[in-house]
């Protein structure tokens, strides 16, 4: 067909229960997403190693870290698109009771074109019948002050992680 798409093996042989539901929601966000900018994914199969293949959108130039290393100088203008498109992403896996709890640069696929999109759902939560969770999940420097102390949190600890990719936009630190 002439498109690009991108191929996510997961070993599925021995795995935990943990991680097979992990697993499980990372596939179940991937296919029912509606935004323009969540990752989508087109098929799903295993081959004949026992690996879980993902087939995805392909974001030729990587992710919004390496983006940001190789742009010293991003201006307002530069910077109000990319986090508008953040904003408008993680709105969408709200109103569809998901929490991501790991948003970081490296998890934001980006293209120099400006194509975005979130990905990486493999800690996310839905909190469809208990608005709150507890666990101390994430990446550090991007964890809200609830998470880190162990406390009870819901879909502000995303909000609390785009004002970080905010910071490092501007800052680039």
């Amino acid at each position: 067909c002439n498109n690009k798409f991108a191929l996510k093996c997961i070993e599925i042989l021995n795995i935990d229960r943990y991680n097979t539901l992990s697993i499980l929601n990372e596939i179940k966000i991937l296919l029912t997403n509606n935004s323009n900018y969540l990752l989508k994914c087109y098929d799903i199969f295993i081959d004949n190693k026992n690996k879980l293949c993902l087939i995805t959108e392909y974001i030729k130039d990587g992710d919004l870290d390496n983006y940001i290393k190789k742009n010293n100088n991003l201006s307002e203008n530069d910077i109000i698109p990319i986090f508008l498109k953040i904003c408008v992403g993680i709105n969408c896996l709200h109103k569809n009771f998901i929490v991501h709890r790991d948003i970081k640069p490296a998890n934001i696929l980006f293209s120099d074109s400006g194509e975005l999109k979130i990905c990486d759902f493999g800690i996310s939560k839905y909190l469809n019948f208990c608005k709150i969770t507890k666990t101390v999940i994430g990446t550090p420097y991007f964890m809200s002050p609830e998470q880190l102390c162990n406390h009870f949190y819901d879909y502000k600890t995303d909000n609390w992680a785009i004002g970080c990719i905010l910071y490092i936009l501007i800052y680039k630190k």
